[in-house]
């Protein structure tokens, strides 16, 4: 499914990322965990094609590395960004319906959408910002989802939510896993929120991979080895 190889990303002159090499196969949910400033959300960049890298992209075999991140979309790439980046001024159902732009079957999508978080439907008219984290959360994940992505990219899907909210979030991910056979690529510091839902990680630090492992592999380390 996704293939990173030798990759190197850059903003200005400076490297955050430094020969990161990982895969995730058809199916397969993986997260990416480490501390703050360790370069997560610039991997995820990287893969869509927004910020300057060298090193090779590959989505089913196909070298995306030079494609515009609109392109990649149609090639089957959706992010659910870091603090959700909703518009929150339009509806709830139009939030979504900005997510199907480059596919034409929004009505079914919006349809799983709908049934997936039933809470949704409920506010399908209620303006986004009027909506609470946990409802947000669960908007910029459908969103993610109305592309009918075959590659999923989430970043911190667990941030600022209750305990309570973060476990729906957890149960609608692997619902996604199960139901939609998407591939998942996840960051999360909430490694609990992980383990429950990836089949493999990689830890980075200060921009390079450390580790890499399967989760009940790694479920054994304290959790301060994921944050040092």
């Amino acid at each position: 499914m996704l293939q990173v190889e030798n990759l190197d990303a850059y903003y200005d002159k400076a490297k955050i990322l430094d020969k990161i090499n990982l895969n995730v196969e058809e199916g397969e949910v993986v997260a990416i965990l480490g501390p703050n400033g360790a370069g997560k959300t610039t991997l995820l960049k990287s893969i869509c094609g927004l910020v300057n890298v060298k090193g090779e992209v590959y989505l089913n075999g196909e070298k995306i590395t030079d494609l515009k991140p609109h392109e990649r979309i149609k090639r089957g790439i959706s992010i659910c960004p870091e603090g959700r980046r909703l518009f929150p001024n339009m509806s709830v159902e139009d939030n979504l319906l900005m997510g199907a732009i480059f596919n034409g079957n929004y009505k079914k999508n919006l349809e799983y959408v709908f049934k997936l978080f039933p809470r949704l439907k409920e506010r399908r008219k209620q303006s986004a910002k009027t909506m609470s984290g946990g409802e947000q959360q669960m908007l910029a994940i459908g969103r993610a989802l109305m592309s009918e992505p075959r590659l999923l990219l989430l970043d911190e899907p667990s941030m600022g939510l209750a305990p309570i909210v973060i476990e729906s979030i957890a149960e609608a991910l692997k619902r996604i896993k199960e139901e939609l056979k998407v591939s998942m690529l996840i960051v999360e510091q909430n490694i609990h929120l992980a383990f429950e839902v990836a089949d493999r990680a990689y830890i980075l630090t200060k921009g390079k991979i450390i580790k890499e492992s399967y989760v009940d592999e790694l479920k054994d380390l304290e959790e301060d080895y994921f944050k040092a």
